[in-house]
Formats: C-alpha cells, structure tokens, sequence
C-alpha cells in the first residue's frame, strides 16, 4: 500500500518486530516486518537471517522516518539484535493518548482502540492471541507458523499505514511537540534497557525472613490492639476496638469496614492511636507484593509505562517498580562495586510551575526565597521575617499544610483535621491564601472556566486534557497544568541527558536517577544539574526551578528519610533473629 505523506523524510518505514520476552524488558525477535510508504517496498525477515545482521535492513540515518504503535517494542529490538537505533522516529501511541487524553481512559490505548477510535478494522484478536501462544515457545517454527506470523506482521503494519492516514495531519501540524515526544520513548527503551541496581543479597534475606519479620511486628502492637490471630488480621475483633474507643470508621457502599490504606493514612491523622496500626498494615503487606524481578546482572528491570496517566506521566506496575514500593524498600537500591548514583529532583516543582504560569510576583517571590512555606507564614505575619526553618520548624510544619491544601484542594474540614485547628481557623488559612497570591488564584480560575467552556487545556508542549462525558473533578483541572508541565519538564531532562550519554535509570514525580562510574561523579552529576535547570526554564519561559541532589556512592544505598526508621526495625529484627549471615547490625550502616 503507498500513499501519499506531507512528512518531510526521504524515506518513510511503518515496521512491526514479533518477538518473546527473556524477562520482564529484554526481548528475543523472531521476525520484522518493514514496509517504505513511498516506494512500497515491503521486508519480511526472520529469526534465522535477523541474528546475522550486523546492520539494519534499511537506512536508519537523519533522512528517514521510523513509525510504529509503542514503538519501544522495536526498539528494545534493535538493542537485542546490537543495531543502531534510528535517528527520526514518530510513535503513534502518545500521540493517540494525547488526541484522546481525557475522552478514553488511558488503559484503552492499545492499537485495536485507536483503529477503532477511527473506525478502522482491528486485527483479530483470535489471530494476535495464536500468534502471542506460538513466540513464546521460542522455535522451532514449522512453515505454516511461520507464514501465520508473517501474516500477522503484515496486517499490524497495514493497519500502522491506515492509522498514520487518519493521524498524518495532526503530526505534521504539531510535529515538534510529536517528535519531542518520541524522542522521549527512546529515553524510556534506554531507562527501561539500563535497569536499577539492586542489593540482591538483602532481597534475599528479606524475603526468606519475611515470616519471622511478621511475627515480630505484629507482636509489637498485639497488646495494643488485640487485632490479630495467627491466620492475621481480624476485621470483627477491629470493630470492637473501634467501639472501644469511640472511632467513627468510615463504611464502604455495603457497609463493611473501609480497609483502603487511604482510610487508614486519614484516620490516623484524627486519631493518632491508629498510626502504629496502619504503619503495621501497610508494612505487612509490602513484601508480599514485592514482585520486582532482578535479572542475572543484579538489576531490576520493569516497562515504565509512559504517557499512562491524564497528566503524561509514567506509570509503572506499584509493586514491580522500586520507587512504587514504600519507602524503606528503596533502601534495597545500591550502586554496584566502582560506580555511583545520583538522585535530583526539582524543588518544590509545583509551586515553581504555578508561579511562573500564573506569573504571581507574590508566589515567584515565594518560591525564590528557597521556603515558599516558610515565605508564606511571613508574608501574612505569622512569624517574624527573620525566623529560619529551624527556629519555627512546628509553624513552618503548619504552613505547609496550608499550602499543599491548596494544591490538593483541601477543604477547610479536612484541614482543620489535618493541623488540629478549628474549621474557621483552617477556613481563614485558605483565605489568607488567597489574599497573598490573588493572580495566582485568578489563574487557576481562569483555567477551570476555560475547560468547561472550550473542553480543553493544554501543557507548554501540547500535552491535552479533553473535556469528555464525565467532567473531571475541580481539583483535577486545577492541577493539570502544574502536573503536566512538571511532565514535561522531566520527560525534556531526561531526553536531553540520554542523547548526551548521561545514565537516566529511573524517573519518580519530580526526581531522577542517574548512575555513573564513581571517578566521573562530580562531572556527571553538575552536567545534568545543569540539564535538569535548562529544561525547566524551556518550559517555564526563562523561569529556573532550582534542583536538589542526593548522591549515592558505593558502598553506600539510597536511604529515604522517611523510610529510614523502618529500615533499620527490619534488620534489627532480623539481627536478633539469627544474626544472618550477611552481616548484618542494626542498619544505620549500610
């Protein structure tokens, strides 16, 4: 099939690879399928002749243009196979979560979805669910298998022709926003490719000892609580204690107990007696989730699913990706023998957004004084203008709150709980608010009446948000633009630091994790700093969002404060257990 293309490349290649996985990234091809729009040339290769390629079938350099649906699937197979990745590539699949964000829920972006969102026939699913039974069997393929899998090949890419047909003119109008975005699905293969070094011989331990950690634990509240059996946790012997103790427990629709940890998190904060509780829960339950796999390098691999959320973000399996586990577990993460790691993030990047965006003298200011919590106490006169996070650490605390109410579109109830005030108090707080950065709040005003008017914002790349059936909450609309722009912002670093031979390993919110060898650490951690500031003032129109950096070089780990405590109750466990053979002391150390 040939058609006619308004995209400005010499050449133009719709491909498909069809492979196995080895594990959860690692790919083992076993045919590509390859058609040139323009001059209609098709290739159909496989396993046998693939593995003897030292280069690629086609010209992958600057004049020519790679398309695919998840085009990271192709990639990993280039990596596999040691080719070159392909200099210009467009990726169909953010561009068809961007033209949809909002109107489908992100889950339903799979090529079938976006033929039938253009009412193209979808492959059949009974031939994609023969040929995914047949790859995984690695070979030997008889002819006819092999015919079926070049088959399928051929109506995957047809079917990538048909959809970059009905999509050509929204790529050619906003082609530098969609080739930044395909830029950073290279970043992810790469991130994907490098995964996360991980301390094997405590993984081990932990999860060997994970009974007897149990036990302990809940020993540790048994008294208190009375909550729990051999078999574990009782939810009649809770509500007896809650009787006990007067606690209104929220109920879900069919009126049992709420158990979300959500509930529990909320809970605690009005009835500080819970907090041991849901800290033993939530502690309870992580390694019996903890299903990272570690390849034979000593590293965690898993897909990072990027583009996966209405605000453009990646979202990785929350219990296969280390930063999604609590976060005493990412104490596990430690950089091999001779090399180091870096963690930067942006500080307090939300605010920073919304300031510029807004463009807030008050909040700016508030920002640049480097305690916007702290800044705002002071500009209402709460505290003296010379006070430090130190010397009013519990009102700065109070502040802070305050704030991030505001970004979370806390209402004055839920706030009061939160600070332990009254409700007019904590409804005077949000005023004051208000009061000090007015155009800020006009902004973000202005911005939820122009979605429910025009059904649309958009981020500084064109990041969309659609006004679909079912309209999004206030405080989803008032936060896209600062979560989206922070989406950008990262996804921009990222890009930029791979395609520079920085190491990016991991992405969390705002925080990025980079690995290198230890002689070139102070080098290569102040490259991407200045990276990470680069990126923020492309986004932000010159605004610099300053960066904080957290180095981890070995022997050390990554250590997380809030996940410290935990840490070291786990292995001082484990320590009086039987003092295990890695040599463990109540782990301070690492």
């Amino acid at each position: 099939m040939n058609l006619n293309t308004k995209l400005p490349y010499h050449e133009v290649w719709l491909y498909k690879f069809i492979f196995h996985r080895k594990g959860p990234i690692l790919p083992h091809p076993v045919c590509l399928i390859a058609h040139e729009l323009k001059s209609g040339r098709l290739l159909k290769i496989f396993q046998d002749e693939l593995t003897n390629l030292t280069t690629p079938p086609f010209d992958n350099g600057e004049q020519n243009l790679f398309v695919s649906y998840f085009i990271p699937n192709e990639l990993h197979c280039h990596l596999a196979l040691d080719w070159p990745l392909p200099v210009n590539i467009i990726d169909l699949f953010p561009e068809f979560r961007c033209s949809t964000n909002g109107l489908k829920e992100p889950k339903k972006s799979k090529l079938t979805d976006a033929l039938k969102e253009f009412k193209l026939s979808p492959i059949d699913e009974s031939l994609e669910a023969s040929v995914e039974h047949m790859v995984l069997k690695d070979g030997p393929w008889s002819q006819t298998e092999k015919q079926v899998l070049f088959h399928y090949g051929e109506l995957f890419v047809a079917s990538l022709v048909l959809l970059l047909d009905k999509m050509e003119d929204h790529l050619v109008r906003e082609l530098p926003e969609v080739l930044q975005r395909s830029r950073y699905m290279v970043a992810i293969t790469k991130m994907e490719s490098y995964g996360i070094p991980i301390d094997t011989e405590r993984l081990t331990v932990l999860k060997d000892k994970w009974s007897d950690i149990r036990e302990t634990l809940i020993l540790e509240v048994k008294d208190s609580f009375h909550i729990y059996d051999k078999s574990g946790f009782k939810t009649k012997l809770f509500e007896k204690y809650l009787e006990s103790q007067d606690i209104p427990w929220s109920k879900t629709k069919t009126g049992r107990l709420d158990l979300r940890k959500e509930t529990f998190i909320q809970m605690g904060e009005s009835y500080p007696q819970i907090q041991p509780l849901a800290a033993l829960r939530r502690n309870l339950s992580n390694l019996n989730k903890l299903k990272i796999t570690v390849d034979p390098d000593g590293r965690t691999r898993c897909e990072l699913k990027p583009f996966m959320t209405i605000t453009g973000r990646n979202a990785p399996s929350s219990n296969k990706f280390m930063f999604n586990l609590p976060k005493w577990l990412r104490s596990l993460i430690k950089p091999r023998e001779g090399y180091g790691l870096a963690y930067l993030d942006w500080s307090y990047q939300e605010i920073g957004i919304a300031a510029a965006l807004s463009g807030d003298s008050n909040l700016k200011n508030s920002y640049l004084s480097g305690d916007p919590y702290l800044a705002f106490a002071k500009k209402i006169g709460a505290i003296p203008e010379g006070a430090t996070k130190e010397s009013y650490r519990e009102l700065r605390n109070l502040f802070k709150e305050v704030v991030l109410a505001v970004h979370y579109g806390m209402l004055a109830k839920s706030l009061s709980k939160k600070i332990e005030k009254t409700e007019t108090e904590a409804r005077e707080l949000l005023n004051q608010h208000k009061q000090t950065y007015p155009t800020f709040w006009k902004w973000s005003d202005d911005n939820v009446n122009y979605y429910n008017i025009k059904g649309e914002l958009w981020s500084g790349y064109g990041w969309y948000l659609r006004l679909g059936a079912d309209k999004f909450k206030e405080l989803s609309i008032r936060n896209f633009l600062m979560q989206s722009n922070g989406s950008e912002m990262l996804r921009l670093a990222c890009t930029i630091a791979l395609e520079n031979n920085i190491k990016v390993i991991a992405t969390v919110h705002d925080g990025i994790l980079i690995e290198f060898p230890l002689e070139q650490a102070e080098e290569q951690i102040s490259i991407f700093k200045e990276i990470m500031l680069e990126a923020s003032k492309r986004v932000l129109e010159g605004f610099e969002l300053d960066v904080d950096v957290l180095p981890i070089y070995y022997p050390e780990r990554f250590k997380d404060p809030d996940g410290q405590p935990m840490w070291e109750l786990v292995w001082s466990i484990i320590s009086e257990l039987d003092n295990s053979s890695v040599g463990i002391t109540p782990c301070s150390k690492p």
